[in-house]
């Protein structure tokens, strides 16, 4: 994770293997709270670099996750 040189905004990059699908999943406390998917990467024939970026500044904390395989 990493901030965007030019806004507010963060930047999530990982890397995607080949055939898996991903869910990016968000929350404002790492040890309460329901996640909530925020985004769905669908599995691809080749491995991959993936980036997310979304304006995060509002939230007093966010967490993250990359879960695989992605939820239904």
């Amino acid at each position: 994770i990493r901030r965007h040189s030019e806004s507010p905004k963060w930047l999530l990059t990982f890397t995607a293997q080949s055939n898996r699908a991903y869910t990016v999943q968000t929350r404002t406390s790492l040890a309460t709270g329901n996640w909530e998917r925020f985004l769905d990467v669908p599995g691809a024939e080749t491995r991959r670099s993936i980036t997310v970026t979304n304006d995060f500044s509002s939230a007093a904390a966010l967490f993250l996750r990359v879960i695989v395989p992605s939820l239904p």
